[in-house]
């Protein structure tokens, strides 16, 4: 029956409504409420209201309260997955996986809907599985997905279900990977180095958003769309094979796939934007209902900023409760995850930079700030038959100790991987007259991805060399900061070019160059120390790992020698108590 106040008068639904409406804008919670209530019992489509008192209860976190006006939904529409999910959802939040797993399985029976079966059935896809990670994974993790120095981020989730990451300004540690490991918290990590370098590529292959409310409701419209992230990641991968890099495949745990590429050394983050931007460009068939997204986004990141971040895989997605993990060629998941991070290769930046000069693009001009699409049409870098290495060509090696301005502009190609077009003419009018000129300003060129493919050098350059005072015409901008003042006393009428350096009757036979941090074989020994220092570190950890497993077989046994096909296994206690293995071939 309709309520009547004092005066015996009697609201109607609508009347409740408006009431309701006005106590919420005016903050009056409680009032809200009881008239939501009252409302409830004037009219038959009690949905509405229903949905109304959900949203509430779920941004107040009460979840019990949120479980009771479900389970009056799920009556209302038993067909309703939605509801089914947000239920199912709420009791995983609380930590009550039996009723969640017996509500998955009713909801199954009710919808169909593959998301529940996911939850009780499929072992290699369990939201309710806590997965064990052995410590070799979470040291390959720690190596692969490091990023910005002092800070990693942490996924939320509101009561609404929206999702989102806060900075959480501390290193990142092994203790922080061991807790997204469990499910304790999922975490973030933010690419961009304080240097603006990056250890890894991240394209991020999503349903996009437009398609993503369909998908959610119709179960195989979404088994389509997930499809098609595959393909496309499947595709990414493929391209990237053309030139050996290789591509590892995520489900990200929600609406797509991650392609991952890790680098031997850091890249900076310009380049491999350009890089992810380009393979985005080169894939073929995409559809607008799939989203591809590059990591990096940003060329350059401000001191106090972050930038932008990817989330770490193997953790679990707080959206909807299920944890990403890797993929093979054909989409199936990775069981064996310790062997697969062993076995991950990186990509070089040669590698990287043999991509960009294999296609012939288009810059993005900064006058103008218009995107020019890259044309499909392919170079070709003059091959040599014999290797070449410019750290080993005694000329080259001279030229740049004895003339600054050149050595500043090689410097710039090797660091920007870019020179403009004047630096580019004096590197090529000055070290394409050496003997081996051909080779060194091509194996230059190569490392820039803006020098286009008829201004590689094919032969030898004759006639004569850009002069000095024409160099400083041409990059004034570098010669005014360097002590460009050669005196070529030994060359009286000739004109002064860097050339000239190389007539001087001794060139000693070691230059003293000193610790450069740019000469190649610096950076070739500089990474392949840092590479073995972590893989000392891995292995340490990894062979902690096993002595602790040999520990417990020893123990167990009561015996300190086992007998194997290559000789005696044993265990050792020195004096201090301090336990070895050792293998007696």
């Amino acid at each position: 029956m309709p309520q009547s106040n004092d005066l015996g008068y009697q609201k109607s639904y609508e009347e409740y409504l408006k009431t309701a409406e006005e106590a919420e804008n005016q903050g009056d919670i409680q009032a809200m409420l009881k008239n939501l209530n009252l409302a409830l019992q004037h009219t038959d489509n009690k949905k509405p209201i229903f949905e109304k008192l959900l949203e509430y209860h779920l941004n107040d976190t009460n979840p019990t309260r949120a479980l009771k006006i479900l389970k009056s939904l799920i009556e209302i529409e038993p067909k309703n997955a939605g509801y089914y999910k947000q239920a199912v959802n709420i009791l995983l939040e609380i930590d009550n996986a039996e009723s969640a797993e017996k509500l998955a399985r009713y909801a199954f029976k009710q919808t169909n809907n593959s998301y529940f079966k996911n939850i009780f059935e499929d072992k290699n896809q369990n939201y309710l599985m806590q997965k064990q990670f052995s410590n070799t994974t979470l040291t390959m993790l720690f190596s692969l997905f490091n990023g910005r120095e002092g800070v990693y981020a942490r996924q939320w989730k509101s009561p609404e279900g929206k999702t989102g990451y806060i900075p959480v300004y501390e290193p990142l540690s092994e203790k922080v990977i061991r807790n997204h490991l469990n499910g304790n918290i999922t975490i973030g990590i933010y690419q961009h180095r304080l240097d603006s370098t990056i250890n890894w590529i991240c394209i991020d292959v999503d349903i996009a958003k437009f398609a993503l409310k369909q998908a959610l409701s119709d179960d195989e419209k979404w088994k389509e769309l997930d499809i098609a992230t595959q393909n496309t990641a499947k595709s990414i991968a493929d391209e990237c094979s053309k030139f050996n890099i290789p591509v590892y495949i995520e489900h990200s745990g929600y609406k797509g796939r991650h392609c991952w590429i890790f680098l031997v050394k850091p890249l900076p983050a310009r380049l491999a934007k350009r890089f992810g931007e380009h393979i985005k460009l080169n894939i073929p068939s995409k559809i607008p209902e799939v989203a591809i997204e590059v990591f990096p986004k940003q060329n350059f990141v401000k001191t106090n900023g972050v930038g932008n971040l990817v989330k770490m895989p193997l953790g679990i997605h707080l959206a909807n409760g299920r944890r990403s993990c890797f993929l093979d060629s054909k989409g199936r998941e990775i069981t064996d995850v310790d062997n697969y991070l062993k076995n991950i290769q990186k990509a070089s930046e040669s590698e990287i930079l043999d991509y960009l000069n294999y296609y012939r693009l288009s810059s993005i001009y900064e006058n103008t700030g218009t995107k020019q699409m890259a044309p499909s049409e392919k170079m070709e870098i003059p091959v040599h038959t014999t290797q070449y290495n410019i750290d080993s060509d005694k000329e080259f090696q001279y030229l740049i100790y004895k003339c600054p301005v050149i050595k500043e502009i090689f410097n710039n190609a090797i660091c920007k991987n870019e020179l403009s077009y004047d630096e580019m003419i004096v590197l090529t009018h000055t070290v394409g007259h050496l003997e081996n000129g051909v080779e060194a300003v091509n194996s230059i060129f190569a490392k820039c991805f803006n020098i286009q493919q008829e201004k590689f050098l094919k032969s030898k350059l004759k006639g004569n060399p850009v002069s000095c005072a024409k160099i400083r015409s041409r990059v004034p901008n570098i010669t005014s900061k360097m002590d460009c003042n050669c005196q070529f006393v030994y060359a009286e009428g000739l004109y002064p070019t860097p050339v000239l350096h190389l007539q001087e009757q001794d060139i000693p036979s070691k230059i003293p160059r000193g610790l450069d941090i740019n000469s190649v074989n610096f950076q070739n020994a500089l990474e392949d120390y840092i590479k073995l220092k972590k893989q000392t570190y891995e292995t340490k950890l990894i062979m902690k790992e096993y002595e602790e497993k040999f520990e417990k077989l020893f123990k167990n046994s009561g015996v300190d020698t086992f007998s194997t096909a290559i000789g005696k296994f044993r265990r050792v206690v020195d004096e201090n108590g301090k336990v070895t293995y050792k293998l007696d071939v």
